[in-house]
């Protein structure tokens, strides 16, 4: 009887073994940038990997469902099936998915595989509506920034109507201010230079007095 049951056991063991498999791929954006620190899931499972330049590898069964994510961007989900390979090629989030995955992302207990790097690198985090403040986008925007995404860092920043005493904000995407500029002439069109600032998505406020003239994301390149 004890043979039956180890005899049991190593079979079923087999089949588990045998169904997996390892497959690999690379995660880049609309453009083609390898995206670095992108994290691969297994739905269901606290199972992951994080991508290193781009690329990653994971040992999955065939049922499982790979989730990719990144900050900024949207989140992807693909069948295993029977691929040995699944390159996932993702789509910058809108404002609202940023920052609703900023404030949910979090608050994940540190630790997991497929925590953002904000919460490995600052476990005390835990953003809020106060401390996102001024970056919370408008519902509408009349203000236009091109070029968008931009490989310089300088855009331009184009209203319908010239406006006189202007100030614009440039935020982090998690909501802390990085940059300010003030513009008095009347114009309908400003220059911002960000070219400083890291390759990234920011976001961008424009006012004229006590009017709110709306939000733009911006992604240097």
């Amino acid at each position: 009887m004890k043979t039956k049951i180890l005899s049991i056991f190593a079979i079923l063991i087999t089949i588990t073994t045998y169904s997996q498999q390892t497959l690999s791929g690379t995660v880049t954006n609309e453009w083609g940038k390898f995206l670095n620190d992108a994290h691969i899931i297994i739905v269901g499972k606290q199972t992951g990997v994080v991508a290193i330049d781009g690329r990653y590898q994971i040992t999955a069964q065939p049922k499982d469902t790979l989730r990719v994510s990144h900050l900024g961007y949207e989140t992807k989900e693909v069948l295993v099936s029977d691929k040995k390979n699944i390159d996932f090629i993702v789509s910058l989030a809108t404002l609202d998915e940023v920052l609703i995955s900023v404030q949910a992302e979090s608050r994940v207990t540190c630790g997991f595989s497929y925590c953002y790097t904000t919460c490995v690198t600052n476990c005390s985090v835990e953003l809020t509506e106060e401390t996102l403040g001024n970056a919370i986008p408008e519902k509408t925007s009349t203000i236009t920034l091109y070029p968008n995404p931009s490989p310089s860092g300088y855009f331009k920043l184009k209203f319908p109507e010239k406006h006189k005493d202007l100030s614009v904000e440039v935020f982090s995407i998690t909501g802390q201010k990085i940059r300010s500029f003030l513009f008095n002439e009347l114009s309908t069109t400003v220059s911002l230079d960000l070219s400083s600032l890291a390759k990234g998505i920011y976001l961008v406020k424009a006012a004229a007095g006590d009017k709110e003239l709306g939000t733009q994301k911006a992604l240097v390149h």
